[in-house]
């Protein structure tokens, strides 16, 4: 007997059917896709390609996944009436009144029966076929702010409650490196028994992990050593190897040796990266390597990673992920010589609003011609600014939503990609040198709208209910700050609020005034000439926001420390706290400097530079202001 599941509903839109079946869960006599929420369960979810009256559309359990979404006005148990019919087929019939739907429904216990229109009380009020992704991996990036251990397990299950089906783990300097290795690691790095945990909390909950191994570009945390300058394309650069140093591929082969013979045989699939390549073909092995062997450029990024795939598969037999935006400018030609699409998967990531201008047809034409799978990429942080500490959950919405609009058009334009999924990034720093951005739990909303968008195949406001429960949040809106909510790091999250916040009522209520511009600006400052009647209402200003940040600090360095590893925390206030700090301090010492002189000097008088301060109270302005920014450390 069949009945609509409720166990389910927190995690799934209305619209996606879930019935309860045994496995190896079939309906109809068609094959279901099994959601790993419970192994009893399972979701008529199928590929439908556009079709018409004449000409139905045709359902495919084995390759991409797509839904059809109905959604009922009125409809007492509106699951009864999607369903998959014996013949595979599902034809739609359009009126001018409204739609009808030769959709098969399924009585309590009896064969599929066919049906041609439901009451009007409980037509659909709106029909669309849409892009729903196979595969929902969430990236995440452990070069910046990696969070303790024990942190792990909870995000994981938060991850799967959202609709995670895998993690792509890039552990760079966080990996418990041996060895020859040894030196590269972080000195907070993991060990390899708490890597043994955290692949084991992933797979309990039923989370496939994806390790990234970056082994072209973006090596600056091997680079950047001085014992392996030797190794760089360019000597200014550390930024890419030369592929044609056999010590290079020796080393690259080391690190992908380490990480795939720990995560073991559970993993499927290694994405090596290779994106953002700019310098390659210039150092004098390249360039003998192409004038000896009469290569292309080209030819040289190619050879490398051709030859690390197959040597991925040969001796671990896993498949392997690249970037797609170097394959993307290679020429055909080149990509069939090195039998590319043969051994890699490229992986399309895009994280503007409008994808149209990154993602032309002819990009994904040209991948149906080489390669046999392929992966999109979208974003839900860390790629809106190197120094956006805060989310901008619009921006990242526009993006799923952009990737699903690219997916239809797909369907629409009949190119026919054997798409597995897509991966959603988050990125901690843009590279290995840059600061950091948006921590994870200021990303943890926009992840859960995101992947709720995806799901559902769209967004309306029934997504802002699934992501609010999803969040354990009392509600949700992309345009307001989350107030009460369970999810792990909402401390974190409203901490950083608070600061926005803050931050930009200092714009508003302080910089932007006509008595700070004109009295409280740089040259009063270094030179203590000002007016002590036109900073009356400013200094008060002032000293309630130094001593508001004096009070934020303790709480928020907790947190902090609580989720990540040392000096995540120390970090995060060297970059987007104590500048602000410091200013503030500048300020309301220079107040207490105004405010206790009684004269001033004739003009013209001596001018203060940057390298002096004016200051009159023994120690030097910028020693002051430091000596306050040293005690918020310490708080």
């Amino acid at each position: 007997m069949l009945n609509s599941s409720s166990y389910l509903e927190a995690f799934l839109p209305p619209w996606i059917v879930i019935w309860e079946l045994v496995p190896p869960c079939h309906g109809g006599g068609i094959q279901c896709e099994i959601f790993s929420y419970s192994g009893a369960h399972c979701c008529l979810i199928v590929n439908i390609h556009a079709g018409n009256e004449n000409n139905p559309l045709e359902i495919e359990s084995d390759t991409n996944l797509h839904i059809v979404k109905l959604s009922w006005t009125d409809a007492e148990d509106p699951a009864d009436y999607v369903g998959v019919p014996q013949d595979r087929h599902f034809r739609w019939h359009e009126s001018n009144e409204r739609f009808y739907y030769g959709i098969e429904r399924r009585a309590a216990g009896r064969p599929w029966m066919p049906f041609t229109k439901p009451p009007p009380d409980q037509l659909p009020s709106f029909h669309k076929i849409s892009f729903v992704p196979k595969q929902l991996i969430v990236h995440l990036d452990l070069k910046g702010a990696p969070p303790r251990v024990n942190q792990f397990r909870d995000l994981f299950a938060f991850f799967k409650k959202a609709g995670a089906t895998g993690l792509l783990i890039e552990w760079e300097d966080m990996f418990p490196f041996e060895g020859d290795l040894e030196p590269l690691k972080n000195r907070n790095a993991y060990t390899k028994a708490e890597v043994e945990s955290i692949l084991r909390w992933a797979r309990e909950v039923g989370l496939h992990v994806i390790p990234l191994v970056q082994v072209l570009g973006h090596l600056e945390w091997v680079l950047k050593h001085a014992e392996m300058v030797e190794l760089r394309e360019n000597v200014i650069f550390p930024q890419a190897v030369c592929v044609s140093n056999p010590n290079a591929t020796r080393l690259v082969r080391l690190i992908i040796d380490q990480v795939l013979a720990l995560h073991g045989d559970d993993v499927e699939y290694v994405h090596i990266g290779a994106d953002e390549v700019y310098q390659y073909g210039e150092c004098a092995r390249c360039v003998e390597n192409l004038y000896s062997r009469q290569l292309e450029r080209q030819d040289l990024i190619l050879e490398h990673i051709a030859n690390l795939s197959i040597y991925i598969r040969s001796e671990f037999n896993k498949r392997v992920l690249v970037w797609h935006d170097m394959l993307n400018v290679m020429e055909e030609k080149s990509l069939e010589k090195w039998s590319l699409g043969d051994l890699v998967e490229p992986v399309v990531w895009a994280y503007a609003e409008n994808l149209e201008e990154y993602l032309p047809l002819e990009l994904w034409k040209r991948f149906e011609r080489i390669f046999k799978h392929v992966w999109g990429a979208s974003a839900f942080k860390g790629a809106d600014g190197p120094s956006r500490y805060y989310s901008n959950v619009n921006h990242y919405l526009m993006n799923h939503l952009s990737w699903q609009k690219q997916m239809n058009t797909l369907v629409k334009e009949k190119v026919k990609l054997n798409f597995r999924g897509i991966i959603l990034t988050g990125w901690q720093r843009y590279d290995h040198f840059a600061i950091l951005c948006e921590l994870l739990p200021v990303g943890i909303p926009t992840l859960a709208v995101s992947l709720a968008t995806l799901r559902a195949g769209g967004y309306d406001s029934r997504v802002d209910e699934l992501t609010a429960r999803v969040l354990g949040c009392d509600s949700f809106s992309v345009d307001t700050t989350l107030l009460s909510c369970t999810f792990p790091g909402f401390g974190i999250y409203s901490s950083v609020e608070q600061l926005k916040a803050v931050l930009a009522d200092l714009d508003e209520s302080l910089y932007s005034k006509h008595e700070f511009q004109g009295w409280m600006n740089e040259f009063s400052i270094r030179n203590n000439y000002s007016s002590a009647q036109k900073l009356v209402e400013l200094c008060p200003q002032v000293r309630w926001r130094v001593n508001w940040f004096q009070g934020f600090a303790a709480p928020f360095k907790t947190q902090l420390n609580e989720m990540f590893i040392p000096n995540t925390a120390a970090e995060f206030f060297a970059v987007y706290v104590e500048p602000t700090v410091a200013h503030l301090q500048k300020l309301a010492n220079f107040c207490k400097r105004i405010f206790a002189m009684s004269s001033f000097p004739r003009r013209p008088f001596p001018l203060q530079r940057h390298s002096t301060t004016g200051n009159t109270t023994g120690m030097s302005q910028e020693g002051e202001d430091h000596a306050n920014v040293m005690l918020l450390r310490s708080q």
